[in-house]
């Protein structure tokens, strides 16, 4: 039975739809780091996902039959990211949050959301727009709230044009 080891931030990557922002990405941070801005991880998850929960077990569609592994209490900086995106995510879409307020009374570094409000204050209010944003804050490549690495994002193929 395949048994692929995910932490909890592929939520983020299936449920927001991104969108392309005409942002100046977020590489005008005038010196603010969100890596600095990431707590010390106190627990990482073990290679062999030992103490995981297991999730969702059945088909995984053309990869066959599986169950997905989790572990709760990682909080190592992509589990730090994860669980920023995934609040306002579900601030946004299961409360029905304004995106400012909700990545404002966020979980993710001051830096992150510092960042996002520059952007969002001068890309207009369309929904189109705040995704855009999203994207060159936490998703774009050399965004400011992006980890260095991202397992299976960083790796995908990139879309045909």
């Amino acid at each position: 039975m395949l048994r692929p080891r995910v932490s909890i931030f592929y939520a983020a990557l299936i449920a927001l739809p991104l969108v392309g922002c005409d942002c100046e990405g977020s590489g005008d941070n005038s010196g603010i780091n969100a890596s600095e801005s990431w707590a010390e991880p106190t627990h990482i998850t073990a290679e062999n996902c030992d103490g995981c929960e297991e999730v969702n077990p059945g088909s995984l569609g053309h990869g066959g039959d599986g169950t997905f592994l989790v572990d709760r209490e990682a909080d190592d900086e992509v589990s730090q990211w994860a669980n920023c995106v995934n609040g306002f995510m579900a601030c946004v879409v299961v409360e029905g949050g304004d995106e400012d307020t909700c990545i404002a009374d966020g979980a993710c570094p001051g830096a992150c959301k510092a960042e996002y409000a520059r952007l969002s204050a001068a890309a207009g209010d369309s929904i189109e727009a705040k995704l855009g944003v999203v994207d060159a804050v936490f998703f774009n490549e050399g965004a400011l709230c992006k980890p260095a690495e991202i397992p299976g994002v960083d790796t995908m193929p990139e879309e045909p044009t």
